[in-house]
């Protein structure tokens, strides 16, 4: 850490208190490098829900010293499990197991039965609130 950094430790409590109690989850912060120096890598369940998150990013810029980046891979496993447990929750059964497509920022997903309209839109709409990933039938 330069003399402009908070030390690496307080600067991880400083996030995690932070972000406690958030929404979204913060899964992992850690130091990285690359050809700018060190920086501290926030992962979320996506990009798409750290960008949500840029206000409080910048923030704790400003209040670290630290440059913090949101890390640009998505948690795979733990999109499939959420969408698994999404459907459960509503008892709806899928013929396989969903299938995430990162470039299309998507879960396919193939029900046994095709559920109800309005069950449909609510459960792509707290998908995609709750991983910044689109649901598709």
């Amino acid at each position: 850490a330069s003399d402009e950094q908070m030390e690496q430790n307080k600067a991880f409590a400083l996030i995690e208190n932070k972000f406690d109690g958030k929404h979204h989850k913060l899964y992992k912060k850690g130091l990285k490098q690359d050809e700018n120096g060190a920086y501290i890598e926030l992962s979320f369940i996506s990009p798409e829900i750290g960008i949500r998150y840029n206000d409080t990013i910048s923030e704790l810029i400003s209040k670290t010293g630290w440059n913090i980046k949101i890390n640009p891979n998505p948690n795979q496993n733990e999109i499939i499990k959420y969408a698994k447990r999404l459907l459960q929750d509503r008892n709806i059964y899928t013929k396989k197991n969903p299938s995430i497509y990162q470039n299309i920022k998507s879960v396919k997903i193939v029900p046994v039965q095709q559920p109800e309209d309005n069950i449909l839109n609510e459960i792509k709409s707290k998908f995609k609130e709750d991983t910044g990933y689109e649901l598709i039938f």
